[in-house]
C-alpha cells in the first residue's frame, strides 16, 4: 500500500483508527464521588480483615455520614468504588458459611459444633445447662426437668405437693370423663349370657350390640365383672339385646 491506494487495484484505503483503551468502569474521570477513595479502602479492610462486615452492614452505619438517601444507594456506590480500585469483595457464600454461627458455637460441621458448644459449658443442642431432677417418673426412671429450686423440679417438689393436687381435681371435675355415670358390669354381662345361653351366637349378638364377637369373649372374665361400664354402654347393649329377643319372643 503506498500513499494510501492498494497495491494491486490502486484504490483508496481507509487508514486504520487507533485502537481505543478499555473504558474504565465506575465514575468517569473528573466527576468526584461521595465516598472518597481512602475511605474506600479503609470500609474495604473493615469488610475483609477486621471486623469483616459485610457491605449491607458498612452502608448501614456509613450512609447517613456521606449524605446518600438509603443504605442502598451508599451500598451501590461502595461496590462501584471498590470495582473501579480493583478491590475485590469477598464471596457471598464464603460470608454466609461464617456468618451462620450462633455465639460462634455453631458450625456447619457437627463433631466441630458439638465440641465447642461442650467446651463452652452447653448442651450439644446450644441451650444453658441446668442441673436435672432428682425425682423419678412413675416408671421408675430419673426425670429429665431441669430443677428450678433446690434439687427438684415442679412437678416432683415436695413443697408443691398441695397445688399440685388441687390442680389436677380441679382439672378432673371439668373433664368429660369424669362426669359420665357408671354402673356394673355384672348385670350387663350376665345379659350377654343369659343371651348366648337362649341360643344365640356370638356373632348374633355382636352385630346385634355392636361389638366384636372375640371382644365379648374377652368380657366375659371375672376381671371384667369387677369392673364399671359407663351407663351409654350399658343402655346400648341392653337395647341391643331386646331387638335380639324380639323376634324369638313374637313367633313363641
Amino acid at each position: 500500500m503506498r500513499n494510501g491506494t492498494c497495491g494491486f487495484c490502486d484504490t483508496l484505503v481507509e487508514p486504520l483508527k487507533p485502537k481505543l483503551a478499555p473504558k474504565p468502569v465506575g465514575k468517569r474521570r473528573g466527576v468526584p464521588r461521595r465516598i472518597p477513595d481512602a475511605d474506600l479502602r479503609k470500609l474495604h479492610a473493615l469488610h475483609t480483615k477486621r471486623k469483616r462486615l459485610s457491605v449491607n452492614e458498612i452502608a448501614r452505619q456509613v450512609y447517613e455520614r456521606y449524605g446518600f438517601a438509603s443504605a442502598r444507594s451508599c451500598h451501590s456506590c461502595i461496590c462501584h468504588g471498590w470495582k473501579y480500585l480493583g478491590l475485590k469483595a469477598r464471596d457471598r457464600i464464603e460470608m454466609c458459611v461464617e456468618m451462620s454461627t450462633t455465639r460462634g458455637v455453631s458450625p456447619r460441621d457437627e463433631k466441630e459444633r458439638r465440641r465447642l458448644r461442650l467446651a463452652a459449658g452447653l448442651t450439644c443442642k446450644g441451650k444453658e445447662r441446668h442441673a436435672r431432677c432428682k425425682g423419678k417418673t412413675a416408671r421408675g426412671k430419673r426425670c429429665t426437668r431441669p430443677v428450678m429450686e433446690g434439687d427438684y423440679c415442679w412437678s416432683h417438689d415436695p413443697a408443691t405437693a398441695e397445688e399440685r393436687k388441687r390442680i389436677c381435681a380441679e382439672m378432673r371435675t371439668h373433664s368429660p370423663i369424669a362426669l359420665r355415670s357408671y354402673v356394673p358390669w355384672e348385670p350387663v354381662l350376665a345379659a350377654l349370657r343369659a343371651a348366648h345361653e337362649h341360643g344365640y351366637s356370638w356373632e348374633e349378638i355382636g352385630a346385634a350390640v355392636g361389638m366384636a364377637p372375640a371382644t365379648l369373649r374377652t368380657y366375659m372374665t371375672p376381671t371384667r365383672a369387677a369392673q364399671r361400664c359407663s351407663v351409654e354402654r350399658a343402655s346400648r347393649i341392653r337395647s341391643g339385646l331386646a331387638r335380639l329377643t324380639e323376634p324369638a319372643e313374637r313367633a313363641a
